[in-house]
């Protein structure tokens, strides 16, 4: 049994040790990217949506117009403007998570009522056949948990998406008139 024993031991250092060679691999010597000097803003500031008719000569912007038709027309701007816009919806969502369930139901019958077949014994003179009369049903149900942390904890991650969503924004907006004020 130790034979047996020691056996397996050694072959499982053994295997143990050839996986470990197998998967080292000598890290590649690699130079380093020389760094740039110039800075490239994200795809979307490189974008813009066009609006108007183009024209064949140049027209003459003054420094405002040119920031105005910047913001106005710039999709990294608009883009982080619509994620603003998508954060408020999160976020109304996430209120009427808090919100009570109301749930209703009206349902309205004509009926006929044949007195004979439940077995009310009826005096001559009287029908059998009671109606036609209405029935108007309306119902409404209501719940509400008392106290729902899981409904809090996403209201307050929202209200934080909001936050960044309107700072990423200013950022935007931010970084497309530093652009254009250089160029």
């Amino acid at each position: 049994m130790r034979r047996v024993l020691l056996t397996l031991g050694i072959v499982t250092v053994v295997m143990a040790s050839a996986t470990v060679d197998a998967q080292y691999v000598p890290p590649a010597t690699m130079s380093a990217p020389a760094p740039s000097t110039t800075r490239v803003p994200p795809a979307p500031f490189l974008g813009s949506v066009p609006s108007g008719t183009a024209t064949a000569e140049p027209i003459k912007l003054t420094l405002l117009d040119t920031i105005n038709r910047a913001l106005d027309h710039n999709l990294g701007v608009l883009l982080s403007d619509d994620a603003k816009g998508r954060a408020a919806g999160a976020r109304w969502t996430a209120l009427g998570a808090l919100l009570p369930d109301v749930v209703g139901r009206v349902t309205a019958t004509r009926q006929l009522i044949d007195l004979a077949a439940y077995g009310f014994p009826l005096p001559a003179g009287i029908p059998e056949i009671v109606g036609p009369f209405n029935l108007l049903d309306v119902r409404a149900y209501g719940s509400m948990p008392v106290y729902d942390l899981h409904a809090l904890n996403d209201l307050r991650a929202e209200r934080h998406n909001v936050a960044a969503a309107a700072h990423t924004y200013r950022g935007a907006r931010e970084l497309v008139v530093l652009v254009s004020a250089n160029a």
